[in-house]
């Protein structure tokens, strides 16, 4: 189903259009030896967490030095093995993007750590004070912790997500990221800060409230991190035996399908389980999406941050119905 979109104008006049008889998906085939450059990039990036921690680096450096990693390996991904877009047209959309990552992204986890870390301190220490022990096994290994962190994490990402594309009003936010009509290393970084704010929150406290120690959140806030820069990238690259348990690029290309039936799958930002449990799992091999997003945001970070709060005051009289929340 093609967007509502399509053959109307925006309120801030910018036309919308879908490229005729647009087909689903299109064939993509891939040379096996790019099976190593995935799974090469996310160890490396681990490596750097490993590097820091052994070096007693605080939690926010070796955050710090696995988030500098990934943005580095997947700029080297980028710029190596580009698949649709000449370098030359992503950066023309970059320096949007770019902004979008400070303003939209990094603005809103220091608020909310400012904000936030006392008060789920306290409500930690009053759990823990309730039920006589500690919610979070800090006692077990630290393998097994950042797995059921990673676990947890993914739970409620999943659920924020859903909720996200479901709930009208918060739609019209989230929009805003389905707005990128090309995928590319920053189009990761296009978000309104109100719907990272709604979903970073909810992961926040969710780790806040259980306790769950700086030494594990930070390598895995890096490594999810990481894997979002690497899932956006312009590239194909043979993943079939990872696109079953991680969001790889190809599984994460189906969440941006301009078919909104087809973007209302693949909601787990680093691992495709809670897909697979609540059935929105969809990756059919050695095809990407013929096309991507919806046009009628302009790239302009002002005009992006301010089109969903017109988008909901104006209502359909006098703008351009954004596509409704997928159902499912």
């Amino acid at each position: 189903m093609k967007s509502p979109l399509v053959g109307a104008t925006d309120v801030y006049g910018a036309s919308v259009s879908s490229p005729p008889n647009d087909p689903i998906s299109v064939p993509a085939p891939v040379h096996p030896a790019t099976a190593i450059v995935y799974p090469g990039a996310l160890a490396l990036t681990a490596a750097a967490g490993m590097y820091a921690s052994a070096s007693a680096w605080p939690p926010k450096e070796v955050f710090a030095a696995m988030a500098a990693a990934g943005l580095l390996l997947a700029l080297v991904v980028q710029l190596a093995l580009p698949y649709r877009m000449p370098a030359g047209a992503w950066w023309r959309k970059a320096p949007n993007d770019i902004v979008h990552t400070f303003l939209s992204n990094m603005l809103p986890g220091s608020a909310m750590e400012a904000l936030l870390v006392g008060g789920l301190f306290a409500a930690s220490t009053r759990i823990t004070a309730l039920l006589g022990t500690a919610p979070w096994p800090t006692d077990q290994p630290w393998v097994l912790q950042f797995a059921l962190a990673l676990l947890l994490v993914e739970l409620v990402y999943y659920v924020m997500h859903r909720l996200l594309h479901r709930v009208d009003a918060f739609w019209h936010f989230h929009a805003v990221h389905h707005s990128a009509t090309e995928l590319y290393l920053f189009a990761s970084s296009r978000h309104h800060l109100v719907s990272v704010t709604i979903n970073r929150a909810a992961q926040f406290c969710a780790l806040g409230l259980l306790g769950v120690p700086s030494e594990v959140t930070a390598p895995l806030s890096g490594m999810i991190l990481a894997n979002s820069w690497l899932q956006h990238c312009d590239v194909r690259l043979e993943t079939r035996w990872l696109d079953g348990l991680l969001v790889t690029p190809a599984v994460h290309h189906f969440h941006h399908h301009r078919d909104y039936d087809l973007s209302n799958t693949n909601f787990g930002g680093a691992l495709v389980l809670w897909d697979r449990v609540f059935g929105t799992f969809h990756r059919p091999q050695g095809e990407l999406p013929a096309s991507y997003g919806f046009e009628g945001i302009r790239e302009n970070y002002v005009v992006q941050l301010a089109y969903p709060f017109r988008t909901l005051i104006a209502g359909s009289t006098d703008s351009a119905p954004l596509p409704p929340a997928p159902e499912g």
